[in-house]
């Protein structure tokens, strides 16, 4: 599945058209003007974005902010990740139907 959304930004006296995806985290696409195209730009944290997509990014936001309110930290934030990733990886692995279709949601796959 890749569905993406698309927004215009206005700064200073240009507009940027950003796309972000839901599969995927690790990039977003920027429209460049003279090339008339839109330009792949890595995320700055690429160990965080790494096989992380939008679900699952806004998950590990949310549980970061309960945890350590705005004042978190990069460490801290990789310990939610691999927290919520190995309660998603364990439901994948699960005998039970309703779980495995629960962690297919997170993953953006069928189960």
């Amino acid at each position: 599945m890749c569905r993406r959304w698309s927004s215009t930004v206005q700064e200073g006296t240009q507009k940027l058209q950003l796309r972000a995806f839901e599969h995927d985290v690790s990039y977003i696409a920027v429209f460049h003007p003279e090339l008339k195209e839109f330009v792949d730009v890595p995320a700055v944290d690429q160990e965080y974005a790494a096989g992380v997509n939008r679900y699952i990014h806004r998950l590990v936001t949310a549980e970061t902010r309960r945890r350590y309110t705005d004042s978190w930290t990069r460490e801290q934030r990789l310990s939610v990740k691999s927290e919520i990733q190995g309660i998603v990886d364990e439901a994948i692995k699960a005998k039970k139907t309703g779980t495995r279709k629960k962690s297919a949601v997170l993953n953006l796959s069928d189960s």
